[in-house]
Parts: structure tokens; sequence; C-alpha cells
């Protein structure tokens, strides 16, 4: 039995990228304080593009990218020609990256201004406390949140997709790994 990994085995589908969502208006709007900035950042069809450009489909990776793009283009990039281009534009660039081999963090680090970009512990952190929710994170990582305190976890809206007993059943058969 081989299985993959998302959608085959649990439905991520209400999960993994309304995390990277919520994580890119944490850090745009309280952490690099741009209230202002307009509503939703990204959507999951814009998330959707940079998977498929390659290169970001670490979602750590990819919360650092989207909230450096909206930081840059909210105040490095203001009045210039880079912070008129839409998140579609970016992922054509980051996938034209990709495809020459000099796609992903290492383009994000050479194509955006290193003041828009935040660290990647912090990325790390404020998705990783917006898809575990604060309990977990501090039960699985002994990391006290910072960014989502209150945070339920989008984990608990993920699905199982096999039956109950799927598994148990190949173990049954001796197939325990």
């Amino acid at each position: 039995a081989l299985f993959d990994v998302d959608g085959v085995l649990i439905d991520v589908s209400r999960s993994f990228r309304r995390s990277v969502i919520a994580a890119t208006e944490t850090l745009v709007r309280q952490v690099y304080g741009l209230a202002d900035a307009p509503s939703p950042l990204v959507t999951e069809e814009e998330i959707a593009l940079f998977k498929r450009a390659g290169g970001f489909n670490n979602d750590w990776d990819l919360t650092r990218l989207l909230a450096a793009l909206w930081i840059a283009r909210l105040r490095e990039w203001r009045g210039r020609a880079e912070a008129a281009l839409t998140l579609a534009d970016w992922a054509a660039r980051a996938a034209g990256a990709a495809r020459s081999d000099r796609g992903g963090v290492a383009w994000m680090l050479s194509a955006l201004p290193a003041s828009a970009i935040p660290p990647a512990e912090v990325a790390r952190w404020a998705e990783d406390e917006h898809y575990w929710g604060a309990r977990l994170v501090r039960d699985r990582y002994g990391h006290e949140p910072i960014y989502a305190p209150d945070a339920r976890g989008k984990v608990h809206d993920e699905r199982m997709l096999l039956a109950p007993e799927l598994l148990p059943a190949l173990i049954g058969l001796g197939i325990d790994r």
C-alpha cells in the first residue's frame, strides 16, 4: 500500500492554505503594523499559483514570501512599478525563476527588498500557530504562541478521507509501516 500526503488520507482543503492566509494577515497587519492593507491580502487561488510555480511548497516559506510581497508593496515599493504587480504577476516571475533553477527562497531573497522579508523563524511560528492552534503548538513544540495566542488551529478543520477500519485492516494483513 502506498499513500500520498495532502488530500489522499486527509482532506486538508480547509487547513494548510487557510493557515498561510491567516499567518500572512498576522505578519503584515500586526507584526509589521500595516493595518491599512487591503483585504483580503491573498486568496487560496493565489496560493495555488505559487505552489504550482515551484519552490514554495513549504508553507513557512510561502507565508514568508506572501508577507514580504505585501510589506514591500505597501512600504518599500510604494509608488513604484513593483507595487502595481499582482500576486499572479509575482507567481509568474517565481515560476520563471524556478524553471531556471533559481527559484524558491533564493529567488525571494534576491528579488525582494531584505527589509521587507520576515525572518524565517517568525514566518514559521506565525504559520504553525495558525495551523496547529495555541494549545497544540504549546504541547507539541513547547512554544508559547506569540502571533496567534488564541488560535483554535486550522488542523481541526481537516477531515479523514479513509474509512476508519482501513488502517487496522492493513495492520491485520501484516502491513504495519
